[in-house]
């Protein structure tokens, strides 16, 4: 067996090499063979094709700037591999598409915030009209990341169409951020910017600690909170991983809320995430064992890795 490693070209940038660097470093231990490859040269697609076996993997984190170049490119040896790739087809197909997870979400009746995708300010009007939707609503872009293009709006005018619009769920300090591998998920909260409802982007991770409680953030200081989570809540862990295998997903981020009837609600996924800030959790569950909570033991790469060799 032996992993191809997508480390090169246009479509990869420092933190998308770092992530897989964390890979290479895995399997080095392991004593996996690698070979690093750029596939959006059609040389070393060519090479892929000419010198896969059955058992080999396929590796790589793509940066969500030009998606549909090297989606292209992807999909080209995608069939090669199967589920023994990160991402896997699945995860690509919902990545950097809110518009998709929104009709996923829809179609399997997963509890989501009401949204819809407008087009016009009829649209609106007309969802306003039916009192489908009210304002304020969350004004977001299909594409994006770290609450980019994510506004809150209190009237009906100014909104740059096409987007999506979603209930304003009001009330919340933060969200719950979910990341299941396989039977394993774990999490933590993420505290919203000052003065700001959003979550994303704000650093301010709170982890399942004794006491007392505190934020752990990447390369910065800690600070000490009483309102940090004790355990995370079981229904944004059953609901992470039954989204996950009913799709076939091998690895997939959640971002979870209450909405303003105090339900949890999942907003979006994403197959990326923090490799820092996974492995910084104290604590995973199994949700094969009944939720049974364990020490995280191990790096989100390594998990991933023990997911598509099935072990």
């Amino acid at each position: 067996m032996k992993v191809f490693l997508n480390v090169g070209g246009r479509y990869i940038n420092y933190w998308c090499k770092n992530w897989v660097n964390r890979f290479r470093n895995h399997l080095k231990k392991r004593e996996i063979e690698t070979i690093e490859i750029d596939i959006s040269k059609e040389e070393d697609r060519g090479f892929i094709k000419k010198n896969h076996k059955q058992n080999d993997l396929f590796i790589s984190r793509f940066s969500e700037h030009r998606f549909p170049g090297w989606v292209t490119h992807y999909k080209e040896i995608a069939p090669l591999f199967g589920d023994r790739m990160y991402p896997n087809a699945k995860e690509v197909y919902y990545y950097n598409d809110k518009n998709r997870q929104r009709i996923l979400f829809e179609e399997m009746g997963y509890p989501h915030p009401k949204t819809i995708y407008a087009k016009s300010s009829e649209d609106l009007e007309r969802e306003l009209s039916t009192g489908r939707l009210e304002l304020p609503l969350v004004r977001k872009a299909i594409k994006g990341s770290s609450s980019r293009y994510v506004s809150l709006k209190t009237s009906a005018e100014g909104i740059k169409f096409p987007c999506l619009l979603q209930e304003f769920c009001d009330g919340n300090d933060g969200d719950i951020r979910t990341i299941v591998v396989g039977d394993e998920v774990t999490g933590y909260k993420r505290f919203n910017m000052d003065n700001d409802f959003r979550a994303s982007g704000s650093h301010k991770n709170c982890y399942l600690a004794s006491e007392p409680p505190m934020y752990k953030e990447d390369g910065a200081s800690l600070f000490a909170t009483p309102s940090c989570i004790q355990e995370l809540p079981l229904e944004c862990l059953k609901m992470s991983c039954k989204i996950s295998k009913d799709n076939g997903f091998n690895s997939m981020v959640y971002d979870f809320v209450k909405n303003n009837k105090g339900e949890w609600v999942v907003l979006e996924i994403s197959y990326t995430t923090v490799p820092s800030y996974v492995n910084a959790c104290e604590w995973k569950y199994n949700s094969a064992n009944n939720f049974e909570k364990i020490k995280n033991d191990c790096s989100v790469q390594e998990l991933i890795i023990r997911r598509m060799l099935d072990e």
